[in-house]
């Protein structure tokens, strides 16, 4: 299992299974709306054991079974995760989030500053709100018949994607407790996959020990600071043909649109491999980001090889040359590759569509 999918993995089931919200109305609309605009939540402890299994001809190439240990204290969660044979540790506290890599020894850290950020480290609150919020453009939900599970009664939600729109999932199932609001079991459609999860055993208030949170980082292990591995800094446009050593391409300001902030990081400092970020406004709002990169070695396996991903995107035509348009949701980009760098602009104005970007990037400005 690349790793590629087992943080994908671990980023799904966290934000699905980790959701704990008291709702007032069992009717789909009631319930989305009752989580989205709740404020207060109930900090429950609880430990259990979900196994997650797959079905279809893609099985094999994302994962065949896949068991997750986790302990949660309301404020503090860890979970330990079993994967084809390849296995993580992820501890999460109010300051840091630390992955150990267990089959390469490796531990990365995150600081508070970059939890902000991180996906994989939003609170159970936040994660039910971004898998409610994705739902209810996405999907038509229903309330079914629930089932008893683990002894513990649940309320069915059903979930069906909606006519001529993309998803990141296909028809999905939640059987809910209707006292903790915490999924016990879920099937998902993933890229023509059956996915399925399901808790084997839980404990709710468990008192749950401050050792199973710590973690003793093994003498011989590769230890990595995430938020310390990049350095911003704050260059002007005349300084990237330098950084890059050659001349780059880049949109210049014009009716509507200007240069907010460029920057510079070393993406590895032992092949000096570099990377630039334009911020653009558009009518003085968040534009677009174009990110200029060099890359020793490029990885187009999240495009080239895997299904998943070519769903949300399409090849296109820029610059007299192919390029990736990804489009999902509030998620569009296009990336390219010309004179041996990699070029990837970003729309952060939904009043930018698509044929706009093409246009600014085919009328690029070459910089030397």
């Amino acid at each position: 299992m690349p790793r590629y999918y087992i943080i994908l993995f671990v980023v799904v089931t966290t934000i699905l299974l980790t959701s704990c919200q008291l709702f007032q109305s069992l009717s789909p609309e009631g319930v989305i709306e009752n989580a989205l605009s709740a404020t207060n939540e109930p900090r429950i402890s609880f430990s259990g054991t979900v196994q997650i299994t797959s079905e279809g001809v893609l099985a094999g190439d994302f994962f065949e079974e896949a068991t997750i240990k986790e302990w949660h204290d309301g404020e503090r969660y860890r979970n330990d995760i079993i994967a084809n044979k390849e296995a993580l540790i992820m501890i999460v506290d109010n300051h840091d989030m630390m992955i150990y890599d267990v089959n390469e020894n490796k531990v990365s850290f995150l600081t508070e500053d970059e939890l902000r950020h991180n996906a994989i480290a939003m609170n159970p609150k936040e994660q039910l709100h971004e898998l409610l919020r994705m739902l209810r453009d996405t999907h038509n939900v229903d309330v079914a018949a629930g089932e008893t599970i683990l002894g513990r009664s649940t309320v069915h939600l059903q979930a069906y994607v909606k006519d001529d729109t993309k998803s990141l999932f296909g028809n999905l199932d939640m059987w809910i407790d209707d006292e903790y609001w915490l999924p016990l079991k879920m099937t998902m459609m993933m890229d023509d996959v059956e996915v399925t999860l399901r808790y084997t055993d839980i404990n709710f208030n468990d008192k749950i020990d401050d050792s199973v949170f710590e973690f003793v980082v093994p003498d011989d292990a590769t230890v990595e600071w995430l938020d310390d591995t990049m350095v911003e800094h704050h260059i002007a446009l005349s300084d990237i043909p330098e950084i890059f050593g050659r001349s780059v391409y880049v949109i210049a300001e014009q009716d509507g649109i200007t240069i907010d902030e460029i920057s510079s990081v070393m993406i590895d400092e032992t092949t000096n491999d570099q990377m630039v970020t334009i911020e653009y406004k558009y009518e003085r709002a968040p534009g677009f980001s174009l990110v200029i990169a060099e890359w020793t070695e490029v990885d187009e396996q999240m495009f080239d090889d895997d299904d998943f991903t070519k769903e949300f995107s399409e090849t296109i035509t820029v610059r007299d040359r192919d390029a990736i348009l990804f489009d999902f949701q509030d998620l569009q980009f296009i990336n390219w590759e010309e004179n041996g760098l990699s070029y990837h602009i970003q729309r952060l104005n939904p009043k930018l569509d698509v044929h706009k970007l093409i246009q600014l990037i085919n009328g690029m400005g070459e910089i030397q």
